[in-house]
């Protein structure tokens, strides 16, 4: 069967626009989501490629580096462990205060995690001076973290804004500018950040045989103190028959006779008179 012309003009166009709208929906769209989610980033980074983080708070300051080689806390009798792929050494002024510690694991992966997904919801431009009102003139926590390149980066992170669903965080501050641009954050950077100095130090498991005995164990029975009898529920005996009133008659109960009742008499008959 031969085609008409404009069928076969129409066949080609049909083939490209399958293949245009496959080609956007597999490349340019993804590609796009990806450009536009780089865009609300705070950073753009790989967690693997971080050499370093310092963590400043009211409270302390400390510097996480990777260890080179995974450090394994065991357990008093052996047989549990935890690994450890970061240490912290305490800082005073800025410089190494004391030794190195191993970091709790499951910590820095959460911080590291939460630094390269941060994704600002909206951005807020403020002049210099008015960093107060977010809580940014003092952080409550910054951050500076280093990359294998060489790349430093740096995070102030403030107050919750008024939703109470978002942090207000200034993302690599430029010194002496007129204006900041202020960032809504993620509350689970604020989470992050709120560890005492104990929570970074990383610590061995329990003995494995004492969460066993601790689950098998039945709770201690309380003693009874000297003097004192445990009252038991008495029960209470059955009626014994007596032998000798088995022996003597009973009586039965006999209904009371009733009343003699006065009857009407019939009349006595007439008798009737003799004939003559």
């Amino acid at each position: 069967m031969k085609l008409k012309r404009s069928t076969q003009v129409l066949i080609p166009l049909a083939i490209v626009l399958a293949g245009g709208l496959w080609l956007y929906d597999t490349v340019i769209a993804p590609q796009q989501e990806e450009r536009q989610a780089q865009q609300k980033r705070a950073f753009v980074f790989d967690e693997e490629r971080v050499t370093s983080i310092e963590i400043t708070t009211a409270d302390y300051a400390i510097a996480l580096t990777p260890l080179a080689e995974p450090v394994e806390l065991r357990s008093p009798d052996g047989e549990e462990f935890t690994v450890a792929n970061w240490e912290f050494t305490p800082l005073k002024d800025g410089e190494p205060e004391g030794n190195a510690t191993p970091a709790t694991d499951a910590y820095v992966t959460f911080l590291l995690s939460a630094l390269a997904n941060a994704e600002a919801e909206r951005s807020i431009s403020v002049k210099t001076e008015e960093t107060a009102q977010y809580g940014l003139e003092t952080p409550v926590a910054t951050v500076n973290f280093s990359l294998e390149n060489g790349e430093t980066h740096r995070l102030l992170v403030g107050e919750r804004d008024f939703t109470d669903n978002f942090v207000y965080a200034i993302a690599d501050p430029t010194e002496d500018a007129a204006e900041l641009t202020v960032l809504l954050l993620p509350t689970n950077l604020e989470n992050a950040l709120d560890r005492t100095l104990e929570d970074w130090k990383a610590e061995p498991p329990p003995n494995s045989s004492e969460g066993e005995e601790g689950q098998l164990e039945p709770p201690p029975t309380p003693e009874t103190p000297e003097g004192e009898v445990e009252s038991e529920a008495t029960p209470t005996p059955e009626a014994t028959p007596n032998p000798d009133a088995a022996d003597e008659p009973v009586e039965a109960e006999t209904a009371p006779e009733p009343e003699a009742t006065e009857t009407e008499t019939e009349p006595e008959a007439t008798p009737e008179p003799e004939t003559p």
